[in-house]
C-alpha cells in the first residue's frame, strides 16, 4: 500500500510547503519500520471490523483493544452525523 501524498501526518508540512510534496516523491524510499507495519496492520483489521467484515475477536488479540476504541470511536462519530 502506498503512503498517501497528502498524509494528516505531513500536513504541517505540506501545508507550509506545497513544493515540498514533489520534493519529497524524488526522495530513495525509506525502510519500513516494525512500528509502521504494526500501526498499517491495526488500521488493516480496524478498517475490517468497522465494515462488518470481522468480528472483534476474529483480530489479533495484541491489537484488539486498540482497534476496539477505534471503532467505538467511529461508531460515536458517524452517530453525530
Amino acid at each position: 500500500m502506498q503512503h498517501s501524498k497528502l498524509g494528516a501526518s505531513s500536513a504541517y508540512r505540506w501545508t507550509a510547503c506545497p513544493g515540498s510534496v514533489a520534493l519529497c516523491e524524488q526522495a530513495p524510499e525509506q525502510e519500513s519500520s516494525i512500528y509502521a507495519q504494526k500501526g498499517t496492520e491495526a488500521h488493516e483489521w480496524a478498517e475490517k471490523l468497522c465494515l462488518g467484515k470481522i468480528k472483534l475477536e476474529d483480530a489479533p488479540e495484541d491489537i484488539r483493544e486498540h482497534i476496539k476504541l477505534y471503532w467505538e470511536t467511529t461508531l460515536a462519530v458517524k452517530g453525530q452525523r
